[in-house]
């Protein structure tokens, strides 16, 4: 899969997703993401952790073929690893 990046127009984080066993359905997963990244965000985390939990259950949403319904369980075990730069 590609990386996915994020910004907070000081720095920029580069996320390498991780690679899947398999896809039981992609539907949902961008919906799961924004849900998450909102989520994190208003509980106080800072961007970049935030979007990792978000890419981490967007990918697990992809191994649920229900959309927008994935293991919290699993995501912990999707969590991208990331690195981040000044611009």
């Amino acid at each position: 899969p590609a990386d996915a990046f994020a910004s907070d127009r000081v720095s920029i984080a580069r996320y390498k997703l991780p690679e899947l066993p398999f896809v039981a359905s992609p539907l949902g997963c961008g919906d799961t993401a924004s849900a998450i990244l909102l989520s994190e965000l208003c509980s106080g985390k800072e961007l970049f952790p935030a979007f990792r939990m978000a890419l981490g259950a967007a990918s697990a949403n992809c191994l649920n073929p229900t959309p927008g319904q994935y293991s919290p369980e699993e995501a912990q075990k999707l969590l991208p690893e990331y690195t981040v730069r000044n611009l």
